[in-house]
């Protein structure tokens, strides 16, 4: 499910069970980021803390050793309190809250019709435990289920506004697509000449469910585009 929120300088406030994402990137600062919940000061409860971003998780890429990262379940009808300090400085702090897409984890996936492209967001995407990392640097991804209607099919991203990478599954859940075997094929460029679109093609069986992964390059993120067809 998604999450809504209502920003103010004391509190988001989360009206749906959801991810949520917030960080320091953009401030001038080392920043030290902290998030409570609770109906006063004296009655604080710690929910979470980063110091520096570093390393995203399931990922070698560094992020940030200055600024700061959390991503934490928010509950339903609870308001959440950011606090953000400066490491030994002071200067001007950009916060960022971000709601991450519906189909951010595996289990919101969104179901594919051959022959529909659909377009929908990565922005904010992270990856869930126990999700598979297709490439080192590919650090938050979106999800979709296709039912094959022939012996093989063809999966693009062709028309997204930024550089994808894409992988194909046999499930049923995510604690096995990490499995050998279970990753049907995966790609980055459809070709040396075609290099932000990812394509792939693979034998399917009609009837079958088959889940499909998309990331950025680079950790990039923007507006997916996606069509799933017979190949």
């Amino acid at each position: 499910m998604r999450c809504s929120e209502k920003e103010s300088t004391e509190a988001t406030q989360c009206v749906c069970t959801c991810l949520q994402q917030v960080s320091t990137l953009g401030s001038s600062i080392d920043t030290l980021l902290s998030v409570f919940t609770g109906s006063s000061l004296s009655a604080s409860e710690y929910v979470v803390f980063n110091d520096d971003c570093g390393v995203l998780p399931g990922a070698t890429v560094t992020v940030s050793h200055r600024h700061s990262c959390v991503t934490f379940t928010a509950t339903v009808g609870v308001q959440y309190y950011i606090q953000v300090d400066g490491y030994n400085a002071a200067g001007a702090v950009v916060l960022n809250v971000q709601v991450p897409p519906v189909n951010d984890l595996f289990v919101n996936r969104i179901t594919l019709t051959p022959r529909v492209r659909v377009s929908g967001s990565s922005v904010g995407a992270v990856l869930e435990g126990g999700e598979p990392v297709q490439y080192a640097d590919a650090v938050g991804s979106v999800w979709y289920r296709y039912v094959a209607t022939s012996s093989r099919t063809t999966v693009t991203t062709a028309d997204s506004n930024f550089d994808t990478v894409l992988a194909v599954y046999k499930g049923p859940s995510l604690s096995n697509l990490a499995t050998t075997g279970n990753r049907l094929a995966r790609n980055d460029d459809c070709s040396s000449s075609v290099t932000t679109t990812s394509c792939v093609t693979f034998s399917s069986t009609s009837g079958k469910a088959y889940f499909i992964q998309v990331a950025g390059f680079n950790s990039a993120s923007g507006t997916v585009s996606i069509l799933a067809r017979p190949a």
